[in-house]
């Protein structure tokens, strides 16, 4: 028996990310042996204690009520007080309909988050209105989304090949956007090296998850945006592409701050998409298969608003295997009573965003 590469994975687009791998594999022969099959096997009969079953509003509330407390636990717990934010604006450019600000905010104790601010010129700052949390997947951080470049082929490398500047183009269009560093990226990575993947290891050794520290920056970023006198505290949104989408999938599932969201290039089934393939171990919560899978997270959105973004030619999810998780997914908003407030956009492209119909779907529900 053996095994034979299925096709290779390019691994994350940031030249300095550690996280490379060369293969994928497939099982070709007995599997008597084969870790691969045996895990195959594992998934196959994995049976989540809290899917979603609910066929009733109340049972879907007892649901929610349960499946996010136990996320939370799994996640490493979120702290009760956090302490003042403590913005600190550092410098301020000129992008012509907006200025974008570089500053950093308190996360916890210690701890400080590199963002981006981008404030639209056109909105009066009197008039409250909408705003982005814009989150970023694996590359340069926080520099892609908001479309930031040294030169033209940077820009074409890093941020035009997957349509990556969400969050400028957002800006563009008049909402106030607040784009931040996850860990292990851009400006947390530049200060000492300490990548997604060395990030994620030290968080398990610690007791606790990189997922869950991410998704209380991320959360920490809602407080910011919330406060701003020019934000309608009511119209926050936050979208994502890649990690992005599934940092985006686990803020709104567990923040109900978040009015609407757009989670692109991050939605299927945990087996289809970590386990069929080597991923960056960034993404990976422990126990979680056994409690939940995608469908059930995405599904605690409900009855928000929410676009599911996923190309038919992206090597990191399958079509078929996306359209039947989105099923459990439109079943919860139906039970939920907003069966119009979901959507799945299954397009003829690869794993990039679509900023186009991520505004549309946005515009009319912010």
């Amino acid at each position: 028996m053996g095994v034979e590469p299925r096709e290779p994975w390019t691994g994350c687009p940031a030249a300095a990310c550690r996280c490379r791998i060369d293969r994928v594999w497939s099982v070709t022969g007995p599997a008597d042996h084969s870790l691969l099959a045996h895990v195959r096997r594992l998934a196959a009969s994995n049976r989540p204690a809290l899917a979603f079953d609910a066929e009733t509003p109340a049972e879907w509330q007892a649901w929610q009520t349960a499946l996010r407390s136990r996320l939370t636990e799994l996640l490493g717990g979120f702290p009760a007080e956090c302490g003042p934010l403590d913005v600190q604006i550092t410098h301020a450019t000129n992008e012509g309909s907006y200025v974008r600000e570089r500053l950093t905010f308190r996360t916890e104790p210690g701890l400080r988050v590199p963002a981006y601010l981008l404030r639209p010129k056109r909105r009066p700052p009197e008039r409250r209105g909408a705003a982005v949390l814009c989150l970023h997947g694996h590359g340069r951080g926080k520099d892609d989304v908001a479309a930031v470049a040294a030169t033209p082929r940077e820009r074409q490398q890093r941020v035009t090949a997957l349509s990556y500047d969400y969050g400028a183009r957002l800006a563009e269009r008049g909402y106030v956007v607040l784009v931040p560093d996850a860990r292990g990226f851009g400006e947390w990575a530049a200060a000492d090296g300490m990548n997604c993947g060395w990030a994620a290891t030290s968080a398990l050794l610690l007791g606790t998850t990189l997922v869950g520290m991410r998704v209380r920056d991320a959360m920490r970023a809602i407080d910011l945006l919330v406060g701003l006198p020019d934000v309608d505290p009511t119209r926050v949104g936050c979208v994502g592409l890649s990690w992005g989408g599934t940092h985006t999938m686990w803020t709104a599932a567990l923040d109900d701050r978040v009015a609407a969201a757009v989670v692109s290039g991050a939605f299927g089934r945990l087996a289809d998409s970590l386990i069929e393939s080597s991923e960056c171990p960034c993404q990976v919560v422990p126990g979680l298969l056994p409690v939940a899978d995608l469908p059930d997270i995405v599904s605690l959105i409900a009855p928000r608003p929410l676009l599911l973004q996923s190309g038919l030619a992206d090597q990191h999810y399958t079509p078929e295997v996306v359209a039947e998780a989105f099923g459990v997914v439109r079943q919860a908003y139906a039970v939920a009573g907003a069966p119009g407030c979901v959507a799945l956009d299954q397009f003829a492209g690869g794993h990039v965003f679509r900023t186009e119909a991520a505004v549309d779907w946005l515009n009319g529900r912010l």
